[in-house]
């Protein structure tokens, strides 16, 4: 009785300690260019101006995106009017050539916080006539904050005209990290369970 008190207890501090690792929140930044973005964290790109705006556009500039290596740039065409693209220098390891924009899961008009459960996102905000474009690889649920304001000085140019959440799709496989976290649980678990006999 006692050995499996011990053991369920170490099992639940193994299944805690993940959770403190792979839990965290994110505040994200406007890279500071629209033409020719850098490497501000999450950054995929950005689209100049972004209109028309609206899912059925929005997936069209983050298709091109994908397309583009880091730092390209190409022009989009959509309803007579032409909207220019800009990638990042962020190269994202699970970002691969099958890699495509799903269906859209989220959008709101102002608010700057909301959480995330695991799963690969783009996520897209249009700053009055810009917009920025992230690529968030989540491994568990996250607090994300996006900036209300961007560009200018102070970055307080453009304020946020509203934001749309999409799936990600066809992203190349976990690099092994969540396996290793489930393999130290289980030698850990061995590990107590020969202890006490």
């Amino acid at each position: 009785m006692n050995r499996r008190r011990i053991t369920s207890w170490a099992v639940a501090g193994a299944l805690l300690a993940y959770s403190a690792i792979s839990s965290h929140a994110i505040t994200l930044t406007v890279d500071p260019s629209t033409t020719s973005p850098g490497l501000t964290p999450y950054v995929l790109g950005d689209v100049v101006p972004d209109t028309p705006a609206g899912p059925g556009f929005e997936t069209g500039y983050v298709t091109a995106l994908l397309g583009l290596s880091p730092g390209g740039d190409t022009s989009v065409t959509q309803n007579n009017q032409t909207e220019y693209v800009y990638r990042s220098m962020n190269v994202f390891s699970a970002l691969g050539t099958g890699t495509t924009i799903g269906s859209q899961i989220g959008s709101t008009s102002t608010s700057t916080s909301f959480s995330l459960g695991p799963g690969a996102y783009f996520l897209m905000a249009k700053y009055t006539t810009d917009a920025e474009v992230w690529f968030l690889d989540l491994t568990s649920t996250t607090s994300i904050t996006i900036p209300g304001n961007a560009w200018g000085t102070g970055n307080n140019q453009y304020g946020l005209s509203g934001w749309n959440l999409y799936q990600a799709n066809g992203l190349v496989p976990d690099g092994g990290l969540t396996v290793a976290l489930l393999g130290g649980a289980l030698a850990l678990q061995g590990l107590v369970r020969r202890r006490l006999r």
